[in-house]
């Protein structure tokens, strides 16, 4: 079933440097998200889905 968390898209922009994968000050790779700009959704661990017993969870 597909996360409700997430909407199936997997992950969300990182808060710490708002989805540009480097901090503000200093044009440092963001720590929080290796650079990338994204983190994993927590509930389906980046697979945009989960089984019916944590979808329920997510309610």
């Amino acid at each position: 079933m597909k996360c409700k968390s997430c909407d199936g898209s997997k992950h969300f922009n990182c808060k710490d440097c708002s989805g540009e994968g480097f901090r503000l000050v200093g044009n440092q790779p963001c720590i929080t998200c290796d650079g990338q700009g994204v983190i994993a959704c927590a509930t389906c661990e980046g697979q945009g889905k989960v089984g019916f017993l944590k979808w329920l969870k997510s309610s």
